[in-house]
């Protein structure tokens, strides 16, 4: 939360990130999460320990087995070593496909919430949002008001995020009193 930290009389706590300026979109870590690739993750398992010549007993494996058209039983293994290359079933047996190309043998790919800078959406990190620039109260034609965080305007549309459950909206401005249309248009830049 943002308690110790100085705070105008016009900001508000964050909604999304409730004050830590953090991406909350599922499994965002740091701006990556994991590939959603067919590539080798450790993360991702079984791994197993082998014995296996000229590497340490210690190493980890994913064994992957199929059988063949004559009904032999057949396996290839790979250590983490290999983790970021994609492994597939391919004319019957397991081949090592080689780099993936979502995440280019990383195990990670750019959260596409936060864009990869790890910070929150709404507020971009900055934990609050502050009324009259980040958030509006506004009303519309008949006196009926919401508060809204702006994502973009047009000269016919405002969209945006409605307070407090974040609902994506999206109001014709012909609809909003004339005072609260203004007041978008000055406060707040695309």
């Amino acid at each position: 939360m943002v308690a110790d930290e100085a705070r105008q009389p016009n900001q508000l706590t964050c909604p999304l990130c409730r004050g830590d300026g953090r991406c909350h979109a599922k499994d965002c870590d740091h701006g990556k999460y994991l590939c959603t690739g067919d590539c080798l993750k450790k993360e991702v398992g079984p791994w197993i320990k082998m014995e296996v010549s000229g590497h340490a007993s210690s190493e980890l494996w994913r064994k992957f087995t199929w059988k063949s058209k004559d009904g032999i039983g057949h396996y290839i293994a790979f250590n983490q070593q290999h983790c970021g290359e994609v492994v597939r079933l391919v004319d019957g047996e397991y081949k090592n496909l080689g780099t993936c190309p979502l995440c280019n043998g990383t195990t990670r790919i750019t959260c596409t919430t936060c864009k990869g800078d790890g910070k929150c959406n709404v507020c971009q990190g900055n934990k609050t949002l502050i009324q009259g620039k980040d958030v509006f109260t506004i009303a519309d034609t008949k006196g009926r008001s919401m508060v809204i965080i702006p994502r973009a305007i047009t000269d016919e549309t405002v969209e945006g995020l409605r307070m407090p459950d974040l609902l994506k909206v999206t109001l014709p401005l012909a609809n909003l009193a004339p005072e609260s249309s203004g007041a978008l248009r000055l406060g707040f830049k695309n």
